[in-house]
């Protein structure tokens, strides 16, 4: 599986709300789907992996999927998504995140998390196969 260059628009974008931070893949990707759930130009998926480095250690990761392209907001700022080795577990659309929200979390809930009362929930893998939102 490739990654690309993040696209300006995106990189952009990505920049604006801080979402490439390092060691915080899971946050940045899931907070990129989250802020954009209702732009239309931008509908991104949360894909939920394992990377491998250069140097073979493997670890789980998080990274984004837009417009059919593969991108990495942790790595890329470092140079590391180039020489590291990507598997993908499960991609997630922004309706299926807005559907396990709804599953998960009440609108009350779910509403605050939005306007930022309360921190948002990621989602990240609990077991083989399993996925859920961390604190729900």
């Amino acid at each position: 599986m490739q990654i690309s260059n993040i696209p300006p628009d995106l990189d952009k974008l990505l920049t604006r709300l801080n979402l490439k931070q390092p060691k915080k893949c899971f946050m940045n990707c899931y907070m990129a789907v989250m802020n954009t759930l209702s732009k239309n130009e931008f509908d991104i998926h949360y894909v939920l992996g394992t990377v491998t480095t250069s140097d073979g250690h493997a670890v789980e990761h998080a990274w984004i999927k837009w417009n059919g392209e593969y991108y990495d907001p942790t790595l890329e700022p470092q140079g590391f998504h180039k020489s590291s080795n990507y598997k993908i577990e499960k991609e997630f659309s922004s309706e299926e995140i807005r559907s396990l929200l709804i599953g998960a979390f009440d609108m009350n809930h779910i509403k605050d998390m939005i306007e930022g009362r309360r921190p948002h929930c990621l989602l990240v893998k609990t077991g083989s196969g399993m996925y859920e939102f961390e604190g729900a």
